[in-house]
């Protein structure tokens, strides 16, 4: 006889008691329920094999067996394992998103991507954000249009750098010998005579009203840059329409020119512009070396701005184009006159007739200007400290012994009546 293990029940039982079963209530067939059919057992043999098979010996009532399972069923709620416990929930993040608003035409609003604002870029851009829009202007139109107003604008300041340089060129070849003194008392190293020549040169500005550094050159200077950095920050924001805003070759304004012919324009412009600024009365003065550096610049422009975006480079190339317009146009004498520009004094005799070096002999003169210079200034340091050390140190021993030690204050100044008479 084999021990029982485990006695299994299949819906052959039903309650026989009016008990509410729970979950967690262990049904025992012998005591709450009553058998209508052959328990299927496992023996202590068949522990670890599953049943598949069960023959009964009792043909019971198969509608009396059907209806006790679904009672059985009913009753006894399943068993099952509780899951895991998930893990939690991410903390959620309120996130605003801006709404893009439009302009009629259909283009964003320069607000909606981030530009725009009180400053003075801002401002700029907000600008061009109102012609392009309101005068339903293309970006290129747009950009010729702000850039000859900018040039009108300042055309009050240009006159008055005009007059300033006018004013240097009648009274140049005094100018010219001031300066020179000054240059070569510095080099002796001089200092009086150098302060003097200083305050002669000052004195001579003051007297013409010449202004070495007019505040117009700086004011002019100072209206470009705000249009420069909107204009780029339009260029890679990027503006929609700018990548259509173009015309001829440069259709794309937020891109460098494919062609280089922006950059090779922008280049030939400012070499124009600047062989205008040589020849006027404020480079007279000029150091070879500072010509040099000026006429080259034109080069050197050319390998930054070869990857600026179209944008910038027709602003530049507009008002380049308008610079050289201006200044052939102001000299005329109808638009001297008109502007009330002083009478420029033409000298007989060469100003500086050693302006005429290469570019080897300017930078030797002018290194060796340096270096005089330094070691003039490295003099000069030597003295003060020298000065100071001497005030502030204890005395310097200049005798080999000392004559007056052990003797009395009254007999050396006896002695030295002595030696008086």
């Amino acid at each position: 006889i084999q021990k029982i293990r485990e006695c299994k029940f299949s819906g052959l039982a039903r309650n026989s008691i009016n008990i509410p079963v729970e979950r967690s209530f262990v049904f025992n067939v012998h005591k709450h329920a009553k058998v209508y059919g052959v328990c299927i057992v496992r023996n202590q043999s068949t522990v670890d094999t599953t049943v598949t098979e069960a023959v009964s010996k009792l043909q019971p009532d198969t509608t009396a067996n059907d209806a006790v399972y679904n009672t059985v069923n009913n009753a006894i709620p399943e068993r099952r394992f509780i899951s895991e416990i998930p893990d939690p929930p991410a903390p959620f993040v309120e996130q605003i998103a801006e709404a893009v608003k439009f302009h009629a035409n259909g283009e964003s609003t320069f607000q909606s991507i981030g530009l725009g604002g009180w400053s003075p870029v801002g401002l700029i851009q907000h600008y061009f954000e109102w012609i392009h829009i309101t005068c339903d202007m293309p970006w290129w139109a747009a950009i010729t249009l702000t850039t000859a107003f900018l040039k009108i604008v300042a055309i009050p300041l240009l006159v008055d750098t005009m007059k300033n340089n006018i004013k240097t060129q009648n009274v140049l070849p005094e100018l010219l010998r001031i300066q020179e003194n000054l240059t070569e008392a510095r080099n002796c190293g001089n200092k009086e005579e150098a302060t003097e020549h200083a305050y002669h040169l000052q004195m001579f500005y003051k007297k013409n009203n010449i202004k070495i550094f007019p505040l117009s050159n700086i004011v002019r200077f100072g209206m470009h840059i705000p249009v420069f950095f909107a204009l780029r920050g339009m260029a890679n924001a990027p503006v929609e329409s700018l990548k259509y805003g173009g015309v001829w070759w440069f259709t794309d304004l937020t891109i460098a020119d494919p062609y280089y012919i922006l950059p090779a324009f922008t280049s030939a412009t400012l070499f124009i512009v600047a062989n205008y600024s040589l020849k006027s009365v404020s480079a007279s003065n000029m150091s070879p070396l500072v010509r040099y550096a000026v006429q080259g610049m034109p080069l050197v422009a050319f390998l930054f701005v070869m990857n600026f975006p179209g944008a910038l480079l027709l602003y530049w190339v507009t008002s380049n184009l308008i610079t050289v317009v201006q200044t052939e146009m102001f000299k005329l004498e109808p638009v001297k006159a008109y502007l009330n520009l002083p009478v420029c004094i033409k000298h007989k005799t060469p100003i500086k007739p050693k302006s005429n070096k290469s570019f080897r002999q300017a930078f030797s003169e002018s290194w060796s200007n340096l270096k005089v210079t330094n070691k003039l200034a490295a003099h000069a340091k030597a003295d003060l400290y020298q000065f100071n050390s001497a005030g502030k140190a204890a005395v310097k021993k200049t005798y080999k012994y000392n004559p007056v030690r052990g003797v009395s204050r009254e007999t050396s100044a006896a002695s030295v009546l002595a030696k008086k008479k």
